[in-house]
Formats: C-alpha cells, structure tokens, sequence
C-alpha cells in the first residue's frame, strides 16, 4: 500500500470514528433531553399537586373561618338567634316603630341554608350610619340585598325598609346557644365617627340649613339676695328642636337647662357677671350659635310703701234677686210666698217659719196684708212689701207688733212694678207651678 492509499485509508476510517462518535453523542442527547423532559415534566406535576395542596389548605381555612362566621346548622336555632341580634341592633340605635320579621331564603343542599330578614322602622340619618357601621363591623356571613331610606318631615327623619340575607353552612356547629360575633376588618374605617362626619355632613336629604338665633329674657340688674333667673330661647329656620348649654361663666354654680333654656344662679356678693350660652339646632349636621350675658347684682331695692287695701271683689247675692210675690190665707193662716228669681223656686212660708236664701238666714215673724215681718239670725228685724227683694227690706221699729193674726180672707196682692233692670237674671221672672199671676 503506497503512501497515497495509506492516506485514503485512513481517512475513511477517521470519518467512519466520526460518525459512530457523533452518533453516539446524539444518541445520548436525545436520552438525556428526554430525561430532562420527563424531569421538567415531574417536576411541573409535583408544583401543580403543591398548588392544588396549597389551595386545599387554604380552602380549608377558609371553610374553618366560615364555619365560624357561619349560623349553626340547625336552621330554626339560626333563625331565632340571628332575629334576636337584629332586634337588639336596632333598639340599640334607637331606631322607631321597628319591625323585624323572616322572610323566605333559598337552599343550596348539602352546602347551606340562606336566611332573609326585612327590617323597618324610622330613625334619622346619624343613626342608620352607625347601625350600618355596626352591621359590616359583625364577622358574620350576612349582607344587605337592599336598603332604602325614604326622607320625611323635611329630611329630619327617615323610614327605613332594609332586606338581610346572611347564610347557615350544614358543616357549620349545630348546637349554639348565643351568638358571638367577632369583629371584621372589610372596612376602611374603623371608627364609625369618621363615617358619621363623611355622610352626616353632607346630609344628602336637606339643603344647606342655618343656625339658631338667640334670643334672652335676662336683665340688666338683679338684687342681692334673690336668684338671677332667665330664659334662654333659640330659634331655628328649619324648626328643628335646639338643646341649651352653657359654655363659660365668671361665677360657679350656675346652670341651664338643656331642653327649656332656663338659667339660674344664686349670687353671693355683687358684681357685674358676664356668662356665655349656646343654642344647637337638631339639623344634620348640627350647627351652634352663642351669646354672651352680662349683668349686675346691686344692693336690694327699700321695701315698697304700703298702699291702700284692695277693693273687695263684688259678691253675687241671691237675695237680692228673692221677690215677696203674694200674701195670701190658706186654712185660717197667712201665708207669703217668695219667689227666688235666680233658681225659680218658690217659697211658701208662714209666721214662725224658719228660710235661707242667699245671705239672710232668719225666721218669719209677721205676716200683714201688704208686707212679712222677719228677724234675722243676727238679730235684725226687718219688714219686706209686695214686689219687694231681700235686698230692700227696711228696718222695723219697736213699736211694730211681733205678730198678727191671720188674714180673715185670702188676699191676692199685684207686685209693684219693678224698675227695668241690665241684669238678665233679674229680667226674665221662672213661671213657677202655684204662683199668681202678676
């Protein structure tokens, strides 16, 4: 073999070594990107069945944490429990007329029970934004499906109509006996002030309203030894109610009221005091507007002169509205009738008999033709003529005779004719049964 097919030879043996070797090198490639296929492959599923894991520990928790915002399994138990939060909630607002009732939910079996609940009743602004802030703050799983708020008497009040679902797991416990809620952090702001300042102030039912006027009863001077009273009166535009504080004084003890606005003070000394008052209206938000009271207590005023007795009131007296209307015999005896205008009763009376009418209290002494004799309880003995009051008896002298005798035949006698009288009892005379005419 000469050099030249030495070379040829090896050649192709060298490319024959090359091509087992690069064979065998992609062979091998081959296997071991397979390997890392598989290897990438295994690896993916084992991160996949981590995630899974992951999500089902943390679905886990979740659960466990539902379980406990959940209302126990036994629907009736929940029912009851979760009523009587509502109820509380709503009394704990202050919230009026309040109604709260079960309505129909839904079941989604084997998972849970949805519970409804409509609540009613009238408040103001304020407080439907610190029953909300109350109901969000309760770790429970409840929501409101629907809230409106109807404005009434200008914005002052609201009637409130709220829908509430909140749900009961069938894993949830079943045996509760009160419900504990725990408190939730879904809001922005903890305290229910900030929300109160952000939707109160603003006031969405009512246009920008003004504050109340002032207005004082109090003196320029009071005297020592007596107590500085006044009143304090506020008014507000929108006639909203308005409560009363004081906010500075230059003595102590001194207080108002809070709903009438009345103030007092007992000084000790004299002085020039000076105090300063507030009047808040009940508008949402709630504006205030103060005054400032100065006055003076000085040495008491001299005690006032005495002055003449007051004039006695006019008394009415019924005897002078009794009128002598007849003399007359009946059986062999005098007998007077008086006739009291005022009550139309009539009085029959005879010598000896014993009357009362008005302010004459007396007993009959004589019965003439024309005029009685009586004697009154004081011992006044006086003498009264057909047609004549009470009121115009005159006096009889000692001369008089204490009693007659009878008149022998009766005797009718016409009353004398009275004056007109401005007075409606003494115009119009009762008919009375058994009187004569006149």
């Amino acid at each position: 073999m000469n050099q030249r097919e030495r070379f040829l030879a090896i050649s192709v043996i060298s490319l024959l070594v090359l091509g087992v070797l690069y064979y065998g090198w992609s062979w091998k490639e081959s296997s071991l990107a397979a390997q890392r296929a598989r290897l990438n492959r295994l690896q993916g599923e084992v991160q996949k069945n981590e995630l899974i894991l992951a999500r089902g520990r943390k679905a886990t928790e979740e659960l466990n944490k539902f379980e406990q915002q959940s209302l126990p399994s036994d629907v009736e138990r929940a029912k009851s429990l979760y009523q009587k939060w509502l109820l509380e909630l709503v009394q704990r607002h202050g919230i009026q007329e309040s109604n709260v009732t079960a309505v129909t939910g839904r079941t989604v079996k084997g998972v849970y029970q949805q519970l409804g609940f409509s609540i009613k009743g009238r408040t103001d602004l304020k407080k439907v934004t610190q029953l909300l802030h109350e109901f969000y703050t309760a770790d429970r799983l409840h929501r409101i499906r629907r809230l409106r708020l109807n404005p009434i008497n200008n914005g002052q009040e609201i009637d409130l109509d709220m829908m509430v679902e909140v749900l009961s797991l069938d894993t949830a416990p079943r045996d509760v006996k009160e419900l504990v809620h725990g408190s939730s952090s879904r809001l922005a702001h903890g305290d229910a002030a900030a929300y109160v300042a952000a939707i109160v102030a603003r006031n969405m039912f009512q246009p920008p309203h003004q504050p109340p006027t002032i207005t004082s009863t109090a003196k320029s001077s009071y005297p020592l030894g007596a107590s500085v009273a006044f009143s304090i009166k506020g008014e507000d535009p929108e006639r909203t109610p308005v409560t009363y504080a004081l906010e500075k004084a230059t003595m102590d003890g001194a207080r108002i009221d809070p709903k009438s606005g009345e103030f007092s003070w007992r000084p000790q000394a004299k002085g020039t005091y000076e105090v300063e008052v507030s009047a808040t209206d009940g508008g949402l938000p709630a504006k205030t507007s103060t005054q400032t009271i100065k006055f003076a207590v000085v040495d008491p005023p001299p005690p006032p002169t005495p002055g003449p007795p007051p004039t006695p009131a006019p008394v009415f007296d019924t005897a002078k509205f009794a009128y002598l209307t007849a003399v007359l015999g009946v059986d062999d005896q005098s007998e007077a009738w008086i006739h009291v205008r005022t009550s139309g009763q009539t009085l029959k009376v005879h010598p000896g008999d014993k009357f009362d009418v008005g302010s004459i209290q007396g007993k009959v002494v004589r019965i003439g033709a024309q005029d009685v004799d009586f004697e009154t309880n004081d011992g006044y003995r006086l003498q009264l003529f057909l047609g004549e009051n009470f009121g115009q008896a005159t006096p009889v002298s000692d001369e008089t005779p204490v009693a007659e005798q009878p008149v022998e035949e009766p005797v009718v006698e016409k009353p004398v004719e009275q004056p007109v009288s401005s007075d409606p009892v003494t115009d119009s005379k009762p008919v009375v049964e058994g009187e004569p005419p006149l």
